[in-house]
């Protein structure tokens, strides 16, 4: 380290380029060669060395476990299909659930023994860049290997190595990880999936330790700008994994299976609420949160009986109570299966299920949308059907100075609700029965609010006439019915 600058500038310009056999421009060399002297200089290279062999430790490390997954478990199912005794799984399966892991591990004992060459020399002018460049065209392969082993077929055959299960399979699998002390098959696996942020960690490291003025700062940014792609692919696909898996444990819970499982379904979140009920005293369920539905269920855990499955869907809203009601932290869930009134045990934890429970509604409407837009067709409204047992009088907001009804219900007034928005109201407030959605054969009650937006319905606009629309409210009084156009031209009516 006592060279000087033009030494330096020397020993640089005559470092070849390892990628080609070709040399870097000597503009690239020489400005290198003016920044390598100095105490700030040696740190770099230090740091710099630090991380290049820890790289290389770990890609060992990840070539001998790819190596055990060839040797020890892909290879000798395969000879097992070729006899004539029962193999241990059939060719397609093998094929499903070790996807292209032996070229892999061709390609990453290429990139160790260039590695390997690079390290044992290490000098301040050494690069790897193009190392690490010549392998950013085989990370679509990580992706593929990340979606297959997501696939439901490679989870059924995994489920084969349950401990309550018996199999050829699970027989082979445990014998062979005890023969060679290594992880259990799932496990490794994942290994190549957990490889790729190690990769991006371990470059960025290196990157913070390389002078930009060093001729392998250009393609160490452009191999991360690259694996930060992959990376976050693969980061997507290991939290979706561990949602799966939740959903899995969930399940564990029950007496019998309350078929939570499904291809497009996530886990969000779980916990206790109590729910209010009719004849009887207020019941504690444990409720789990899914990204299109939400379930309940009584018991103890692994003995849990599912009482209900709500779907998240246009009836679903969430609405709070502050006023008027006896418990404290309580809120509705209107839906369309049964609305039912529920209370935490705290402010924060009302806040969290609110927010959690409309984040899923958001969640589900942001997907329907992007479905609908790609489709080509119009969302159909859903029903609501309000909890209506509790309520003693009418919740309509139907008087000129916007306060609720509030009649009495009895025997001679009925309760009522609006299958649209849920609320639940006296049949003066809800006096129209009209189609929920075109083509509907079957009418359902709705309230003043909601029958102006029903009209724009060619067939309920057969149903009433411009005078039967209710007078809308503004802040100088009532105003005259509002004008709309039918979403369908066929038997349209329009209103002037």
């Amino acid at each position: 380290w006592g060279k000087s600058s033009a030494s330096c500038s020397r020993s640089a310009s005559r470092s070849p380029n390892r990628r080609g056999g070709q040399r870097e421009s000597e503009e690239e060399w020489q400005n290198w060669g003016k920044a390598c002297t100095g105490k700030k200089a040696e740190a770099f290279h230090r740091n710099r060395e630090r991380v290049a062999k820890e790289l290389l430790s770990t890609e060992e490390t990840y070539v001998s476990t790819l190596n055990v997954i060839v040797d020890k478990f892909q290879k000798p199912m395969y000879l097992s299909t070729e006899g004539r005794r029962k193999p241990i799984l059939p060719m397609d399966e093998v094929r499903t659930l070790f996807s292209d892991i032996a070229v892999m591990r061709d390609l990453n004992q290429k990139i160790l023994r260039d590695l390997k060459a690079r390290v044992q020399e290490y000098t301040i002018n050494t690069c790897i860049g193009d190392i690490l460049l010549d392998f950013v065209p085989y990370l679509r392969m990580y992706r593929n290997y990340v979606e297959k082993t997501e696939s439901e077929k490679v989870r059924t055959i995994i489920r084969r190595l349950d401990p309550h299960q018996k199999s050829t399979f699970k027989t082979f699998c445990d014998k062979t990880s005890a023969e060679n002390k290594c992880l259990p098959l799932p496990a490794l696996l994942i290994t190549p999936v957990q490889r790729i942020p190690r990769y991006r960690l371990l470059i960025k490291q290196y990157i913070k330790h390389t002078h930009e003025t060093h001729p392998d700062y250009k393609k160490l940014m452009l191999v991360l700008e690259r694996i930060e792609e992959t990376a976050e692919f693969v980061n997507q696909s290991l939290k979706l994994k561990a949602e799966r898996t939740r959903i899995i444990e969930i399940m564990q819970l029950f007496r019998k299976d309350p078929e939570f499982v499904a291809p497009h379904r996530l886990y969000r979140f779980d916990g206790w609420m109590t729910k209010k009920l009719k004849n009887s005293d207020d019941r504690k369920y444990h409720f789990f949160l899914f990204n299109d539905m939400l379930a309940y269920a009584h018991g103890k855990k692994g003995g849990y009986i599912l009482h209900r499955k709500i779907p998240i869907n246009g009836a679903f809203e969430i609405r709070d109570i502050t006023k008027g009601s006896n418990e404290l932290h309580s809120f509705q869930i209107i839906n369309s299966e049964k609305s039912i009134q529920v209370y935490c045990e705290s402010k924060e934890n009302k806040a969290t299920w609110i927010s959690a429970l409309r984040a899923a509604k958001e969640e589900w409407a942001e997907t329907k949308s992007t479905r609908s837009n790609r489709d080509g067709k119009r969302q159909r409204r859903q029903m609501a059907v309000p909890d209506v047992n509790k309520l003693k009088r009418c919740n309509r907001q139907c008087t000129a100075s916007g306060k609720p009804c509030g009649a009495t219900f009895g025997f001679f007034r009925k309760r009522r609700f609006c299958y649209t928005c849920g609320v639940v109201c006296c049949e003066s407030c809800s006096p129209y029965r009209v189609y929920i959605n075109p083509g509907d054969t079957v009418k359902q009650r709705v309230c003043t609010s909601c029958i102006i937006e029903l009209l724009r319905i060619a067939e309920n606009q057969l149903l009433y006439r411009p005078e039967d629309l209710p007078p809308t409210r503004t802040k100088e009084g009532l105003s005259p019915p509002r004008v709309v156009r039918a979403e369908s031209t066929e038997n349209a009516v329009e209103f002037s």
